[in-house]
């Protein structure tokens, strides 16, 4: 996914969703059917050129009650902006972050208790949809 809006991606997956029965992967679904997600707990996005990312969408993928850390660094990889949101299964959340200025963007996911609809076993994997990115 390297390159997409300019951007670096690392620890992304993207996936067209083929339907409505996979859990929160569906769930986060807000324009199209192409969404990105993370399995390793933790992701980040960063560039060269100051970013300012606006929000999102985003829906734990397994596990309910799910904790995202969001860190927004400078250049310097000084921490601007620092944000964590609880996500459930079915319910897609809009974060809503208006940072400006930032050139990395982590994400890093913890905790949570496995939805036995979707795992049967925990897993710290989320889903976002619809990033508004300003560069």
């Amino acid at each position: 996914m390297n390159g997409y809006a300019g951007l670096n991606w690392q620890n992304v997956g993207y996936w067209k969703v083929p339907g409505s029965n996979f859990c929160g992967y569906s769930t986060v679904i807000v324009s199209g059917r192409t969404i990105i997600y993370n399995c390793d707990s933790s992701m980040s996005v960063t560039s060269n050129k100051v970013f300012s990312l606006r929000s999102f969408y985003a829906a734990a993928a397994h596990n309910n009650d799910l904790q995202l850390s969001i860190t927004g660094l400078n250049s310097q990889g000084l921490t601007l902006y620092n944000k964590t949101v609880t996500l459930q299964v079915f319910t897609a959340t809009e974060i809503m972050l208006n940072w400006i200025h930032i050139n990395t963007i982590t994400f890093v996911a913890s905790g949570g208790m496995n939805n036995i609809v979707c795992a049967i076993v925990n897993s710290t994997c989320f889903a976002m949809d619809n990033w508004s990115i300003e560069q």
